[in-house]
């Protein structure tokens, strides 16, 4: 992931990643290696799973300025997260695990924000497959 944003021309990100043991167990070395690249992980707070509203989140991570969204959450956060980051600012690129290219996950973030995806607004990126996936899946 961390070589993939760095790939991609991104110096500051968000990692969005779930309060759950597997989840955060990507995080200190994904930290760690987009630091060596040059990175800067500017917010990295475990995320409580499927609440209701993440906005205090949001707002904390648009204003730490990030460029690209690291991600592993489940569908139903995601989907959460993203809708609220669309509302207050628009979507930001994201580059998932492979939870993020897992059919509910998709069908759950489709769902969160239809329009968006239309628009192409919304990317998922999967730096284990390297290809490049709007989110209007089926």
């Amino acid at each position: 992931m961390a070589l993939w944003a760095h790939q991609a021309g991104y110096t500051r990100a968000a990692a969005v990643f779930g309060n759950d043991a597997g989840a955060q167990s990507d995080v200190p070395t994904l930290a760690s290696a987009f630091t060596k690249l040059g990175g800067t992980v500017v917010y990295n707070k475990p995320f409580a799973l499927d609440q209701s509203s993440y906005r205090s989140e949001v707002e904390s991570i648009l204003a730490a300025h990030p460029q690209v969204i690291f991600t592993e959450v489940d569908p139903q956060t995601g989907a959460t997260f993203l809708s609220e980051l669309q509302q207050l600012h628009g979507l930001l690129p994201v580059i998932g695990t492979e939870v993020s290219l897992q059919a509910p996950w998709l069908k759950a973030v489709n769902g969160a924000h239809q329009e968006s995806a239309r628009r192409h607004d919304a990317l998922v990126r999967c730096p284990f497959t390297g290809s490049q996936r709007d989110c209007d899946y089926q």
